[in-house]
C-alpha cells in the first residue's frame, strides 16, 4: 500500500518554516521536482517494516516523544534509501535539537537526492552550528556549483549570503567564507560576500581591502564602487570615496551611483557641485521623487529659497512625499513674507513628522497677523497625542502670548499647564523665565530651585537662577557660587560666561566682568549680552566703545527691550 496516500502520514516534504523556526536552520525551498531524488514509484515499494515505523514514528512524534521518533525515522530513511524519509527524519533530528543525529540524516539525504538545493542548505547550515568550519566552507562550495549548475539555474551565492546572514555568531560566518573564498580566490561573488561579512563584524579595514580586489577583478561591478564608498567615508576618509565615485559615475552613469555621490558632495559641504549632480539626475529621471525631494532640501539649505520651489512643485503634480512637501512649500512661502499663503500651504500637512510643526507654525502666523483670538483656538483644536505635544502646545501658546506683550495671560497658561504637570521641567522653566520679565523673583527661585532639587545639574537652571539673583537681588555670593557651577558644567557656553561677566560686574569687579562679556560677545553676538557689555564699558568710562556695541547691536535687533533699557538708562 503506498505510504503518501495515507491521510494519516505526513507529506515528506521539508517544511522551511518548522525547520528554522525550531531550531535557527532555514533553507529557500527547492520547487525543482526532479532534484527530490525519490517519487511516487519509490514510495510505494516500502517494505511492511519501513512501514511500522514510520507509523510508530509519527506516533511518538505525537507523543512528544521525539528521541524515539528521530530513531525510527532515520531507520526508516536508512532501510528505505528514501530520499523523502531522510528529509523528514533530518526534520525530525533538527526539531528535536539533536546535532548529532541532524549531521547523520542530513548527510543521508544528500547521498539520497545529490540535486537537491535544499539537502545541502541544511547540510552546510547544520556544520556551521556545529562549527566545523572546513566542512561547511565546503558544503557551501557544493552549494554554489549545484545551484549554478542546475537545470533552472539559481544565484548560489544568494543562498550561500543568506544561510551566513542568519548566523548569530557573525565572526564564525565570516571564517567560514574566509575558507571558502581560499577555494575560490579570484572568484568576484565570493570576494564581495566576504567583505560584506567583514564589515559586520567590524573589519572596515579588510573589507576595505576586499572591495579593492573585487574592482580590480571587475572593474564595471555595479554595487562595489558604492560599498566601498561607504566604508571610506565611515572611516572619514570622505574625499577618497568621493573621487572612487565620481571615477565610477564616468564609466557607468547609474542613477544610484550619482544619487550617492551627490549625497557624499553634501555631507563634505560640495554644495554647488551637490547641486548640479542632483539636477542632472532630475534631468535623466524626472519621475524620480527622491532626486526631486534632496534637491529641494539641499536649495533650501543653501538659501536658494524661490528655487527649491521648483523640485517641491514638481513632487505636488507627481503625488509623492506630500505631507512634507507641503510643509517645505509652506516654509518658502514664510520666509517670502506670504503669511496667508504659507497658512494655506501647512494647513495642507494632513499627517507625517512635520503635522504639529506645521500646525504651530499655522498659529505662530496667525498671531502675527494681530489674530490672537484665531491661533489660541487653532492650538486649542490640536489633537495632544502624548504629553511631549501637550507640553510643546502649551508652551507656543504662552510663548505667543509674551510675544504679544500679554504676559499676565501668558502666566495663566502656565499655571493651568503646571498644575496638570508640577514637575514637567520644560514648562516650570518656562514659567521661570516669564517670571523674570515680570520681576516675579520669587516665582523665578521657586520654579528653578524646583527643578534644580530632581536634577542639581542642570545648567541651564543654575546659570538662570545665578543671573536673576545677581540681576534683581544683592545675593550676589549666592549667584556667583550657582553661575560658578553652571560654567564648570558648560565651560564655553556664551550665556553662563556672560552670566558670570554680569555677576562680577555688580560685584563691582570691572576688569574681570569685562573680560568675560568680551569672551561672550565673541562667541555670541547676541543683543543682551552686548547690552551688558556696552554697560560696562560705559561705567569704566570708555563710553564711545560702548555707543560703538550698543549701535551695532540695535541695528540687527531694533526691537530688543533689554537693549533698549540700557541704551535708554545710560545716554540720557
Amino acid at each position: 500500500m503506498p505510504v503518501i496516500l495515507q491521510p494519516w502520514l505526513p507529506a515528506f516534504v521539508l517544511s522551511v518554516a518548522l525547520l528554522g523556526g525550531c531550531s535557527g536552520v532555514q533553507v529557500q525551498q527547492d520547487t525543482n521536482a526532479t532534484a527530490s531524488g525519490t517519487t511516487a514509484d519509490s514510495s510505494s515499494k516500502f517494505s511492511t517494516a519501513v512501514i511500522y515505523k514510520l507509523l510508530t514514528a509519527e506516533i511518538a512524534r505525537k507523543r512528544n516523544r521525539l528521541g524515539l521518533a528521530v530513531n525510527l525515522y532515520l531507520e526508516a530513511a536508512e532501510e528505505s534509501r528514501d530520499a523523502a524519509v531522510a528529509e523528514r527524519a533530518t526534520r525530525m533530528a533538527v526539531f528535536a535539537r539533536d546535532q548529532e543525529r541532524s549531521l547523520k540524516a542530513v548527510m543521508l539525504w544528500n547521498q539520497l537526492a545529490p540535486h537537491n538545493l535544499a539537502a545541502k542548505q541544511v547540510h552546510a547550515a547544520l556544520l556551521i552550528r556545529a562549527n566545523r568550519t572546513t566542512e561547511a566552507a565546503h558544503a557551501l562550495s557544493a552549494l554554489i556549483d549545484e545551484a549554478d549548475g542546475s537545470p533552472s539555474p539559481r544565484n548560489g551565492f544568494q543562498l550561500v549570503t543568506r544561510i551566513l546572514s542568519r548566523q548569530k555568531d557573525k565572526k564564525r560566518a565570516f571564517k567560514i567564507m574566509e575558507a571558502l573564498v581560499k577555494k575560490r580566490p579570484d572568484d568576484v561573488r565570493a570576494i564581495y560576500i566576504l567583505a560584506q561579512l567583514a564589515v559586520r563584524v567590524g573589519n572596515l579595514d579588510q573589507a576595505k581591502t576586499l572591495l579593492q580586489r573585487v574592482l580590480e577583478l571587475e572593474p564595471e561591478h555595479p554595487q562595489a564602487p558604492l560599498f566601498l564608498a561607504r566604508i571610506l567615508q565611515s572611516k572619514g576618509e570622505t574625499n577618497a570615496a568621493i573621487a572612487l565615485l565620481s571615477d565610477a559615475l564616468k564609466r557607468n552613469p547609474a542613477k544610484t551611483t550619482r544619487f550617492t555621490y551627490a549625497r557624499m558632495l553634501v555631507d563634505a559641504k560640495h554644495y554647488e557641485a551637490a547641486r548640479k549632480e542632483f539636477e542632472q539626475l532630475v534631468k535623466e529621471t524626472p519621475d524620480n521623487a527622491d532626486a526631486h525631494y534632496a534637491l529641494g532640501l539641499l536649495l533650501l539649505q543653501t538659501g536658494h529659497i524661490e528655487a527649491a520651489r521648483v523640485p517641491f512643485e514638481q513632487l505636488i503634480q507627481m503625488g509623492k512625499r506630500l505631507h512634507v512637501t507641503h510643509y517645505y512649500l509652506g516654509q518658502i512661502e514664510e520666509s517670502g513674507k506670504h503669511l496667508e499663503a504659507a497658512i494655506k500651504a501647512y494647513g495642507k500637512v494632513s499627517g507625517g513628522e512635520h503635522f504639529l510643526q506645521a500646525q504651530i507654525r499655522i498659529a505662530v502666523l496667525l498671531a502675527n497677523q494681530g489674530k490672537f483670538g484665531e491661533a489660541r483656538q487653532h492650538l486649542h483644536g490640536l489633537e495632544r497625542k502624548t504629553p511631549a505635544q501637550a507640553v510643546r502646545i502649551q508652551r507656543v501658546e504662552a510663548e505667543i502670548l509674551t510675544r504679544a506683550g500679554k504676559l499676565e495671560a501668558a502666566l495663566k497658561v502656565y499655571n493651568a499647564a503646571l498644575l496638570e504637570r508640577p514637575t514637567n521641567d520644560d514648562l516650570l522653566y518656562a514659567r521661570a523665565m516669564l517670571a523674570v520679565r515680570l520681576d516675579r523673583i520669587d516665582v523665578v527661585e521657586r520654579d528653578l530651585r524646583d527643578i534644580l532639587s530632581r536634577n542639581p545639574d542642570n545648567a541651564d537652571a543654575l546659570n538662570a537662577l545665578g543671573f536673576s539673583l545677581a540681576d534683581q537681588t544683592r545675593r550676589y555670593p549666592e549667584a556667583m557660587a550657582l553661575i560658578q557651577q553652571a560654567l564648570t558644567l558648560k565651560p564655553d557656553d556664551h550665556y553662563v560666561i556672560d552670566s558670570m561677566g554680569w555677576v562680577l560686574y555688580r560685584l563691582g569687579r570691572y576688569p574681570e566682568a569685562l573680560n568675560f562679556l568680551r569672551r561672550a560677545f565673541a562667541l555670541k553676538d547676541d543683543p543682551e549680552i552686548a547690552a551688558h557689555l556696552g554697560e560696562v564699558l560705559w561705567t569704566m568710562g570708555n563710553k564711545e566703545d560702548a555707543k560703538a556695541i550698543w549701535q551695532g547691536a540695535l541695528d540687527k535687533a531694533p526691537a530688543n527691550q533689554n537693549l533698549l533699557d540700557a541704551i535708554k538708562r545710560f545716554k540720557k
